[in-house]
């Protein structure tokens, strides 16, 4: 953007002279939208081995044999599902890790876990990025507006329950000692809603906003 190729009127707004006024960059930001639903366990997974003395030894140990807790993905298991019996294709993308997490100071919880983030597969929700200020040292606003659409919304509310539903009568759950996040989940529509508003995270992997065409620049 502060090379001069991105909407003009915004690069007028920072001083910058537009090279090609291409109104795509920057726009077009996707994301999936995405809810953690983590349980506590009895047994112990990831979260006994990442506090302040453990990560020091697992450094260690994978330095010195390659092995242990630096050697682990924090997505062990993916699986896609329908959020209910009537659309064609899979719409809900699920990601499992044996590790759970305190949502609102992001970082791994005390207590052992497991978590399963519901991601839509296909968002409708589109963000943007542009330029705060001409200073190179100023990062760029990024607004993912992860809930702007709709059927986003819809999609996790009808997702939700099922993939909980999924979990508590699956092989997992004599391992479950109750509900980490959310602390429950709402019987009704404008609870889960209220929820997802709550806890609605990215899934970490932003596309789309480089979109601009070539035969601009040729002209």
């Amino acid at each position: 953007m502060r090379s001069g190729i991105s909407p003009a009127a915004m690069l007028a707004d920072h001083g910058i002279d537009a090279i090609v006024d291409a109104p795509g960059v920057g726009r077009n930001l996707q994301e999936h939208v995405s809810i953690p639903l983590s349980y506590f366990t009895g047994v112990p997974t990831l979260n006994a081995m990442t506090g302040p003395l453990a990560i020091p030894s697992a450094l260690l140990r994978y330095f010195a044999s390659g092995t242990g807790l630096m050697t682990a993905v924090p997505v062990l298991a993916m699986a896609m599902m329908r959020s209910h019996g009537d659309v064609a294709h899979p719409d809900i993308k699920l990601s499992f890790g044996p590790v759970c997490f305190v949502v609102a100071e992001r970082k791994p919880h005390h207590r052992a876990g497991i978590s399963i983030s519901v991601n839509v597969a296909s968002p409708g929700s589109r963000g943007e990025i542009r330029l705060r200020r001409f200073d190179r040292a100023d990062p760029p606003v990024i607004e993912h507006r992860i809930m702007g659409d709709p059927g986003d919304v819809a999609l996790l509310v009808r997702a939700l329950p099922r993939a909980a539903r999924m979990i508590e009568t699956s092989k997992l759950s004599p391992l479950l000692s109750g509900l980490n996040n959310p602390a429950e989940i709402p019987r009704d529509n404008a609870g889960r809603e209220d929820a997802l508003r709550s806890y609605t995270s990215i899934g970490f992997y932003p596309v789309g906003t480089g979109s601009w065409s070539p035969t601009t620049l040729r002209s």
